[in-house]
């Protein structure tokens, strides 16, 4: 779908001019607009009259577009832009705007007849991008399913093209925000862009921001700030919804949709009463609302009276979304899990069978009827169920898309995922031998590599429930090889009893040596013991020093400083090593001059352990650190962000060239440079000035950039 298209200064003051550019529009907006430039100033009439004729076809486009105008002014536009091809046939401005009006007269063919005559003419015009993303836009309403998103990515990346060629111009910032709103629409919803990579969400909201900053007339801010809105309430940030839409209590142009979205924060909040309040005033109002929308709503308004308690609300608002939508499946699937809480286990079970046989790959109901057995302790249905599914796969086709507008092998592995699941909660270390055996099967060799992932997760959640428990009387459990096991698990237990499994003191030491003496043996404990158990102790506090560092999180930072200082020389360099573990430079070095043996080589054991592990050890420059972009050579200060990882920083100037850099990277001795991933380890690696870098590490550092950019805009709204 593109890349998003950034700003080339930071932040150098209050809003809307948070990047100190010129206002300016792409198109005419105001009458006062239109001064037309004179005779003596063009020293030419003809070409006074191409400008006004120029400017009023703009302007007619964009009264259009932008201010409610409807297909008069289309028409109006295309009339002024003809007055100029008929003097000069090659004005590729005349040309793009007529072919917008053609566009905007449903004249399609005509249009992209213009569009190929302007291209020939001046094909690095950013008004000419801008045109193809708005003809690639009207294409997409004229079809349906993958042809349109195909087009509503062509126009995503049309318009990103525009705004990198007008920086200063909102409207295709704006488009770019519209366009992807209507695929995050075409793919699904909202509710399905978490797990999508490309950030089409936080890009949405990030585009629409940019667009307010450049000054759009007034009427518009008002529908950009209300996207702003409408994006953080699916991403997730509450409170910055919450305060945007404060703003539109009494705004005419928003205030039926306000309702919705202060429902749906609500809703996330866990405030169910709330919830159900503004979701009845929307769905009283919501004239112009199609029954699947309404539908949706009773639904979610459904799932609030579940979540209450209150089942006799819940069941009716699941027969009014059923009245608007016969067979709606969400509906149908929500009166299954109203069945299950009032206990009608069977009246449940033939409810989310009904849905299966109406839409097999409708993974929500395949989780309630599962969730239904688990419930009865059915360990053998789940053990056939799995091996059914698994021996099934072979034969799903290979291709093709299933209602839900996943692949029938995709669907699948869905439901296999959601059954092992299930036994892991169900049957515990039982699903190792039941992973083990379902997977000779099948003979596909990803399913079979999950098969054996699942067997060794069991594994790991029983040895995990072991290790929780030594965690918790450290005193008693700590040895070195108890160590080794929590470390080995040390991402599948909590951080905060970790650093509780540290506190060890001598007593504790005195305490545990004297529950180890055989029984009889008296006296006080020889000096040769108390070091064997206090070497012990340091091992184990050890080894959690470096589980601690393997949760990747900043905050363990100055805990893990503290105890490179204040420890003695052995512990001080566990807790040295595990702060190299976070991308710490300062400790690296002071590990490696350390008249240790071996120092070097585990400096270098950590880093290379740190590549192929996903972001690990990448982290985000402060602003006063002393680093430079490896690409570019910009300082954090004077942009973003800059990330770090191993001994390499990039900006977000370069990560967003990255992420448009068509130089991918196949050889397979490359990896990335922040986080280390090799080319099978990511779908997409590319070269930015003889930097590689891998899709993960670029979608991790542009997504934390337009977060900030995001989060000052909502700080200084007034």
């Amino acid at each position: 779908m593109g890349g998003a298209t950034y700003p080339d200064h930071r932040n150098c003051g209050a809003f809307p001019g948070l990047f100190s550019l010129v206002s300016m529009s792409m198109f005419v907006h105001q009458r006062h607009d239109l001064s037309l430039v004179t005779v003596d100033e063009a020293q030419d009439a003809s070409v006074a009259e191409r400008e006004a004729h120029v400017r009023s076809a703009s302007m007619y486009w964009a009264r259009a577009r932008y201010h409610g105008a409807g297909a008069e002014a289309h028409s109006h536009c295309l009339a002024s832009a003809r007055a100029v091809l008929e003097v000069d046939g090659s004005d590729a401005h005349a040309l793009t705007l007529a072919a917008l009006a053609l566009v905007g007269l449903g004249r399609l063919q005509e249009a992209r007849g213009r569009l190929e005559e302007a291209r020939a003419v001046d094909a690095d015009a950013a008004h000419l991008a801008f045109a193809e993303g708005e003809w690639h836009v009207a294409s997409a309403d004229v079809v349906d399913g993958g042809v349109r998103a195909e087009s509503l990515e062509r126009a995503i990346r049309a318009f990103e093209i525009s705004a990198r060629r007008a920086p200063d111009a909102w409207e295709p910032q704006a488009s770019v925000a519209q366009a992807l709103w209507s695929w995050i629409e075409q793919a699904g919803g909202p509710e399905r862009m978490k797990e999508v990579p490309g950030r089409p969400l936080l890009r949405s909201a990030y585009h629409a921001v940019r667009a307010v900053q450049l000054s759009p007339p007034r009427g518009v801010i008002g529908d950009l700030e209300f996207h702003v809105a409408r994006a953080c309430v699916h991403l997730g940030r509450l409170d910055d919804a919450t305060r945007i839409l404060a703003r539109f209590g009494d705004d005419p142009a928003h205030r039926r949709e306000v309702p919705l979205l202060t429902g749906l924060v609500h809703f996330e909040r866990r405030r169910f009463k709330n919830a159900i309040l503004h979701l009845r005033k929307f769905v009283r109002g919501a004239t112009g609302a199609s029954d699947g929308d309404v539908a949706a709503l009773q639904v979610r308004i459904a799932r609030a009276h579940l979540e209450l308690g209150e089942l006799s609300r819940a069941q009716e608002a699941c027969r009014l979304a059923l009245q608007r939508v016969p067979g709606h499946l969400h509906a149908r699937c929500t009166l299954g899990d109203v069945q299950v809480d009032a206990g009608e286990h069977a009246d449940a079970l033939r409810t989310f069978k009904g849905i299966l046989a109406d839409a097999p790959d409708h993974t929500p109901a395949f989780r309630a009827l599962v969730d239904v057995h688990v419930r009865r302790g059915a360990v053998p249905w789940l053990q056939a169920a799995l091996k059914a599914e698994v021996g099934a796969f072979d034969k799903v086709p290979v291709s093709g898309r299933t209602d839900s507008g996943v692949s029938p092998r995709q669907a699948t592995r869905e439901r296999i995922d959601v059954l092992i699941e299930a036994l892991m909660d169900a049957a515990g270390e039982e699903t190792v031998f039941t992973a083990l055996d379902t997977a000779f099967r099948t003979s596909d060799e990803g399913l079979r590599f999950q098969l054996w992932e699942a067997a060794l997760q069991a594994m790991s959640a029983t040895r995990a429930r072991v290790a929780v428990r030594q965690l918790s009387t450290p005193s008693e459990a700590y040895s070195p090889r108890a160590g080794h096991d929590v470390l080995a698990l040390a991402r599948q237990l909590p951080e905060n009893l970790l650093v509780a499994g540290l506190q060890l003191d001598e007593a504790d030491l005195r305490r545990a040596l004297a529950a180890r003496r055989a029984p009889g043996v008296r006296g006080r404990p020889r000096r040769a013991e108390l070091d064997r158990e206090r070497r012990a102790a340091r091992a184990w506090q050890a080894l959690l020093l470096l589980s601690i560092a393997c949760h990747q999180n900043p905050s363990s930072r100055d805990l893990l400083a503290q105890w490179a200082q204040r420890a003695d020389p052995e512990l001080g360099d566990a807790a040295r090593a595990a702060l190299v573990m976070l991308g710490d430079a300062e400790a690296a070095r002071t590990l490696r001059q350390r008249e240790v043996d071996d120092a070097d080589d585990l400096v270098d054991a950590i880093r290379a352990a740190l590549r192929g592990g996903g972001e690990a050890g990448v982290r985000v420059a402060e602003s006063d650190e002393l680093v430079a972009c490896a690409c570019c050579g910009r300082r954090p200060e004077s942009v973003w962000v800059v990330l770090v990882g191993a001994d390499t920083a990039v900006c977000d100037r370069c990560l967003a060239g990255a992420e448009r850099s068509s130089e991918v990277v196949t050889d397979a001795g490359v990896v990335c440079a922040l986080s280390g991933r090799s080319v099978h380890e990511t779908d997409r690696m590319v070269r930015i000035r003889e930097v590689a870098l891998c899709r993960e590490v670029v979608d991790h550092g542009l997504a934390i950039k337009e977060s900030l950019l995001v989060q000052r805009f909502v700080e200084e709204l007034q």
